[in-house]
């Protein structure tokens, strides 16, 4: 069956954290927040020792539909952040700003997941609106504030404190515009959440933060 690596991170330890998707039933699991495979493909988020001979933990992450992880982060503590897209509508969500989507099963949402340094769900959260979007980037604040970078086809996307409070098309079908986004550090919020584009096609496919943050 299918595998499809995705992303890679390591923590302070030197442990590999590395996300993809799957579609095998017998994806090997251990300390697993989701033991079997949702349905269709599904995430998946799986963190190796350092030497590379053990599983630390492994988990399946989605829903009876198609779901992909596009990127990890992993911040000082050794928590580890997952962003991607879900067309699930059972979607598994806990403690989130976010636990359902305005259009399902219609459209595709973006997700931010955080997993423990043992692999237990921390957060999850849908971030989108009515149309599709794609959270395809995130970097970590020291404080463990999740940001995240995308796109959105969506006229009612989340906004806070936006400097970019519209998309620059205005009214109509949205022809993709991107998206910079920051959650609470408990992920059951928004910080900021902004829309970046113009008249044409945008996309944010890559995010790195600097010192301060």
């Amino acid at each position: 069956m299918l595998e499809a690596p995705s992303g890679v991170a390591v923590d302070r330890e030197r442990n590999i954290v590395l996300v993809g998707l799957t579609e095998s039933t017998d994806f090997p699991v251990h300390r697993a927040a989701q033991a079997d495979l949702g349905g269709g493909f599904d995430a998946f988020v799986t963190r190796i020792s350092a030497a590379g001979d053990r599983l630390i933990s492994s988990t399946f992450l989605g829903g009876l539909a198609q779901d992909v992880a596009a990127d990890v982060a992993v911040d000082a503590a050794g928590n580890a952040y997952v962003v991607g897209v879900t067309d699930s509508y059972d979607f598994p969500t806990l403690g989130a700003f976010q636990p359902s989507s305005p259009d399902r099963p219609i459209s595709d949402d973006g997700f931010v997941v955080r997993y423990s340094p043992a692999g237990d769900l921390v957060y999850s959260t849908l971030l989108g609106g009515s149309e599709n979007d794609y959270a395809l980037a995130l970097a970590v604040r020291a404080d463990g504030a999740a940001i995240v970078a995308g796109q959105t086809r969506s006229l009612d996307f989340p906004v806070r404190r936006a400097w970019q409070a519209r998309p620059a098309e205005g009214p109509g079908a949205l022809r993709g515009e991107a998206f910079l986004t920051e959650l609470e550090p408990d992920g059951s919020d928004l910080a900021f959440s902004t829309y970046f584009g113009g008249e044409q096609e945008d996309m944010a496919t890559s995010l790195a933060l600097d010192g301060s943050g």
